[in-house]
This record gives C-alpha cells, structure tokens and sequence, in this order.
C-alpha cells in the first residue's frame, strides 16, 4: 500500500493543496510502454493520487514566456514536465517542489541566480521523506509497505536492499548518505526536512 497521503500528512501539507500539471492526468493514458513497467496496483494508486490533486494555473505572460525559453535550453537534463513545474512557482507565494528525478536536480545550479534562489529551501527529494516516515511512522510500518515497491526507484533500491533483514540504522545512514550527497550538489536547495516535519504549514506541492 503506499505511502503517499502520510507522507503528506507528515509534512503537515495540506491535502487540497496538492498540485500537479494539468497534462498529468493524460500521460498515463499515452504510456503504453512504460505501463508494462509497473503492477496494476501501482500503476492504479499512481492514478488515483494523480485524480486527487488539482491542476498547477500557469500564468503564460511574457516574463513566463522568456523563462520558459531559457529552461527549454536545459531540456536534455530538466525535461518538459520539470521546466513546466519550475515554471509554475513563479506565481506560487507558498510551495514545495517535492521531486525524485536527481538528474534534474543536479541540473538546477547551472540555472539562473533568480530561479535557484526562488527555489532555494523549497525542493524535497524521495530520500528525505522517506527518512521523515521513518521518524514519524517507526522503521518496521515504513519497511513493510516499501519494500514491495522498492524495485521501481533506485535509491529506494539500494536503501533497503537487504529486503527483509533490512536494519534501521542502515537505511538511515544510506538515506542520509544521498540527501548529503545531494545537498552538497545543490546547496541550499533542499527543505529543512526536520523543521517540516514539526512545524505545521499549508504550502502548497
């Protein structure tokens, strides 16, 4: 079962501000490769949490306009969905860009000083809200409902590759191991993932 909604909760994000791109909901249907990827269960909860959120309002001015233009010269590294979100917090007073792709990540110093800095504190990656769980929830509840997805992300993989002999301690240093790596490449990028997790907020994601 996954972990989504408490990982929400978790970060003390409000539900109903979830957003997403509003092609979201179409990409599934024109993935016919990728979908063979995937479980049933997985590729239908993906679905699901997708039909839960409400399309990201992209204002397209000019000032958009010329931003999006300057992404699209990173477009082998941040793909079009990522240019779009990056895009979309232009006009968000309050958001969280919660993300798994670390090829995009590692792009995002090579941007502007305007676009890094709005950034800046606002971006969590997969391994710190899996570390976050595993505070909040204990190891054994975080364990058991990851370790049936864990083939589908890499990290995740490697975190928590001694399956069922899986120790805390381990999965911990390893996760650390990778939001240090990241943070190192991304100074100040990352969110306080600690101060998230004790400090209630209705930022949006």
């Amino acid at each position: 079962m996954s972990l989504f909604y408490e990982a929400i909760d978790v970060l003390h994000i409000e539900r109903s501000n979830l957003q997403i791109l509003p092609t979201a909901r179409y990409w599934f249907s024109s993935q016919k490769k990728r979908r063979q990827q995937y479980s049933d269960v997985v590729w239908d909860m993906a679905i699901a949490v997708v039909n839960a959120c409400r399309p990201i309002s992209i204002i397209m001015d000019e000032d958009s306009l010329s931003e999006l233009e300057y992404l699209n010269q990173f477009r082998n590294v941040i793909h079009e969905g990522e240019q779009q979100l990056i895009l979309a917090t232009r006009s968000q007073p309050d958001f969280l860009l919660l993300t798994g792709d670390k090829v995009c990540l590692a792009a995002l110093p090579k941007l502007s000083e305007e676009i890094y800095q709005r950034l800046e504190g606002r971006v969590i990656c997969l391994e710190q809200v899996v570390w976050l769980l595993i505070q909040q929830l204990g190891f054994e509840v975080v364990k058991t409902r990851v370790l049936p997805m864990r083939q589908y992300d890499k990290a995740i993989q490697a975190c928590f590759g001694s399956g069922e002999q899986a120790q805390e301690c381990n999965v911990l240093e390893t996760l650390t191991g990778y939001i240090t790596n990241l943070q190192r490449q991304v100074p100040g990028l990352l969110a306080n993932i600690e101060q998230l997790g004790n400090d209630p907020t209705e930022g949006n994601i």
